[in-house]
């Protein structure tokens, strides 16, 4: 039963996450305030959602600087200027070109782990990668059939 709950959690989470850019381009993109306001407010937002599971760990005795100075970069610099840009993005190409970006994540991820840590590579990589790349180009009508005629 529980790997039933997960895998429904799963695909709860893969939908909201495909609603979440009309979602952000209907509603929120047109506002006046700006990627900055909007992106601070959306970690903050889901930063009080994490809070009430702090109750059910525990803290750990020491906080070295270092884990916390990445922590503030992965957060800042990565998340942070992340959603900035997907904010300019939503409102200057729309949400069906920025929603496209994603799918080119798992992509870099496993270039970079073969290229840095050494991970192998192996036949379905590559499929994968060329069924994501063609996904992309259909979904931005750079692939189409011939016309008869």
């Amino acid at each position: 039963m529980g790997g039933l709950r997960r895998g429904a959690a799963c695909l709860a989470a893969a939908a909201c996450y495909g609603l979440a850019y009309p979602y952000t381009r209907r509603v929120l993109s047109d506002r006046p305030e700006s990627g900055v306001a909007l992106s601070a407010a959306q970690v903050m937002l889901g930063t009080l959602q994490l809070a009430p599971f702090l109750a059910t760990t525990s803290a750990p005795d020491a906080y070295p600087l270092g884990a916390v100075l990445s922590m503030l970069a992965l957060g800042a610099g990565g998340t942070g200027i992340a959603y900035v840009l997907n904010y300019d993005l939503i409102r200057r190409a729309g949400a069906q070109v920025a929603s496209t970006v994603t799918y080119v994540v798992p992509l870099f991820a496993t270039v970079l782990g073969v290229a840095v840590l050494g991970e192998e590579l192996t036949w379905n990589l590559p499929v994968g990668a060329a069924v994501v790349l063609a996904g992309v180009a259909l979904t931005q009508g750079r692939l189409s059939r011939p016309r008869r005629g």
